[in-house]
């Protein structure tokens, strides 16, 4: 069976060799069996990714970096604006073992997304350890970031490389049939999302126009108040009137004509206000109801971005 290649790249062999080879120096066929590296790497230095075997290249930023963490870095050196996430990641690739200013930007945003990881690994000492590590990372679902500081750890050796990234391979073949079961999830989730939208909007028409019939009501109640003062004003003006005349009785009918017509008013007055309240609790009601629903609108946006 066919074994792809996981030794160092020919950058790191070649460009730290002596000329013309040396003691050390021993250049590798592509798929020639490799337990030991070309050459010695400087103790307590990681692989940098440029010297990763190109074939791991694609799976690491794949594997190790969002589509948006990468489409934010490429930016910096390249037009990316009209290009799709599978295009920007090729253009990735294509610079991964270049050594240029893209392949640094890479290896330091790798390192800077998976910090913690990184200085985890970098505790262990031995292949068995750092095995241990990645076995644990595996259980847990901590693919990424133990990903990258495997591959770049200063033990590993070239079968363990070869067998993380045969883990990782076959992982991305499990996630099919659990994308499917997600792809649904977020189908649903989609629609429940619309529903929600669409009844924070008919709420939020209902509020405004209980809105614009307190306002209504309120202008209502406000004419309604200065009539009343203008009818308490008239009945002053018409108990003045039959104050120099002798005929009692006629004063106090005047008199209960007019606080008879006070008490309407303001018996109406008190009504349009009880009214006023009541649609003042069902517009509070109804901001309340507005507010859960927009909770509930972040809730499933927060699913389908997540999920």
């Amino acid at each position: 069976m066919l074994k792809p290649p996981f030794k160092l790249a020919p950058s790191m062999s070649t460009a730290s060799a002596p000329s013309g080879g040396g003691a050390g120096y021993a250049p590798l066929a592509c798929c020639e069996d490799a337990s030991e590296p070309a050459y010695r790497v400087a103790p307590n230095l990681r692989t940098r990714l440029a010297d990763l075997d190109p074939h791991l290249h694609c799976s690491v930023v794949g594997t190790c970096l969002s589509t948006s963490e990468l489409r934010k870095l490429m930016a910096r050196f390249v037009f990316v604006r009209d290009s799709s996430d599978l295009e920007i990641h090729h253009e990735a690739v294509a610079h991964a073992s270049q050594g240029g200013p893209i392949a640094k930007a890479l290896h330091k945003l790798l390192d800077q997304c998976h910090e913690t990881v990184v200085q985890r690994f970098a505790q262990a000492h031995d292949a068995a350890t750092i095995t241990a590590l990645w076995d644990d990372a595996l259980r847990q679902g901590e693919i990424p970031g133990a990903y990258w500081a495997m591959l770049t750890h200063r033990e590993v050796t070239p079968a363990l490389r070869q067998r993380v990234f045969g883990d990782v391979h076959m992982l991305s073949h499990l996630v099919g049939p659990a994308n499917r079961a997600d792809i649904r999830r977020l189908v649903a989730l989609e629609r429940e999302n619309e529903e929600l939208r669409d009844r924070a909007e008919r709420q939020q028409l209902r509020a405004q126009e209980l809105g614009g019939e307190r306002d209504r009501t309120i202008a209502r109640l406000q004419h309604e108040l200065a009539d009343a003062q203008a009818a308490r004003a008239l009945d002053a003006v018409d108990r003045a009137v039959p104050s120099g005349a002798d005929n009692i009785a006629t004063a106090m009918a005047v008199v209960a004509l007019q606080t008879e017509r006070r008490e309407r008013a303001e018996q109406s007055a008190g009504v349009a206000a009880d009214e006023a309240a009541r649609l003042r609790e069902e517009l509070a009601h109804l901001g309340r109801h507005v507010q859960t629903l927009n909770r509930e609108l972040f809730a499933a946006a927060g699913c389908l971005k997540h999920g």
